[in-house]
């Protein structure tokens, strides 16, 4: 793996230093057959660093990846120096993490990237808002209330190991996090609730993509309570007339063949049902976490909302900078 380090030193400036995979052995055969995998520390980040011997098809480097992905705790790179530029692109466009020595490097969860046309090191440019893991990372955080690890953030969040570090890596560049590293432990210090909230409001957003009125089903019934009626709930203030509830839009299809239009039928025959841009509750919860619930009812002009809104927390916060 000299080669691949050698070119992320010169092309992004990653002082990283490799290892065998010290759990290679318990690959099943197919998986570890002419494939050699290493475990590189590049300062506060570890992957997985996987080259196929020989010239590798592009579909077999793909299946490589996903199937080291599913079995490691850690980032997944592909080593590809055959890669044409099409083939290249093919990796870039599905987000697979890749190193072609010389020429690119597409490293997402660090958030660099190289070309061949240029050796500076290149950072992917931050939205003007947190992305949608990296916000529900940092409620998470925030809410956890101290230092966490990221199998604690994957458990609690269902993210996969790719999108858990790409999450905390847009947190640390932000400033909206720190983390260390001991050996191979990696610790994540995330900010206060207070601070997130009075100093990045900004950068938040509300979690729900779209409200959809739906037939009032038991399996609508089931899902997490979310807007007023979960304020409600919460606080002194009436419930709606319409149930509201949310749904990750990952589970969107469940609201097939039932959406209605307001008006059809009588309020206790329907829902509202919000569609979150990720998962309403997280791991051991049953409802929607507070800050997430504040955010979803930032557009509300309603004296009453914004007066409970508040009472969650104890303080007022800028919730319209959210918007």
């Amino acid at each position: 793996m000299n080669e691949e380090l050698a070119y992320l030193k010169s092309a992004l400036g990653i002082e990283a230093t490799a290892v065998k995979w010290d759990k290679i052995d318990c690959l099943p055969l197919f998986l570890k057959h002419g494939v050699a995998i290493a475990h590189v520390d590049a300062g506060s980040t570890a992957f997985l660093l996987a080259r196929q011997e020989g010239e590798a098809s592009l579909p077999a480097l793909k299946r490589l990846y996903s199937q080291l992905l599913s079995r490691a705790d850690i980032p997944v790179v592909v080593s590809a120096p055959w890669a044409s530029a099409r083939q290249r692109q093919s990796l870039v466009s599905q987000h697979i993490p890749f190193v072609c020595a010389g020429r690119q490097a597409f490293l997402p969860f660090l958030g660099m990237a190289s070309t061949e046309w240029g050796k500076a090191r290149l950072e992917l440019p931050l939205g003007r808002k947190l992305s949608p893991k990296a916000q529900q990372a940092a409620i998470w955080g925030a809410l956890n209330d101290g230092p966490y690890t990221p199998p604690e953030l994957r458990s609690a969040t269902g993210m996969t190991p790719s999108q858990a570090s790409t999450a905390v890596s847009e947190l640390v560049r932000r400033g909206l996090a720190q983390s260390t590293r001991v050996g191979r432990a990696v610790t994540i210090c995330p900010l206060s609730v207070e601070r997130l909230l009075a100093e990045h409001m900004a950068v938040l957003s509300s979690p729900a993509l779209k409200t959809v009125t739906v037939l009032r089903t038991l399996q609508i019934e089931g899902l997490p309570d979310a807007g007023e009626t979960a304020l409600a709930r919460r606080t002194m203030l009436n419930p709606p007339s319409v149930l509201c509830k949310a749904l990750g839009r990952t589970s969107q299809e469940i609201l097939r063949g039932i959406e209605r239009i307001r008006g059809e039928l009588p309020d206790n025959e329907i829902a509202s049902v919000q569609v979150w841009r990720y998962a309403p509750v997280f791991s051991g919860s049953r409802d929607v976490d507070p800050i997430s619930l504040a955010l979803s009812l930032a557009n509300v002009r309603d004296e009453r909302v914004e007066g409970e809104v508040n009472s969650l927390f104890g303080k007022d916060y800028p919730w319209q900078e959210a918007q």
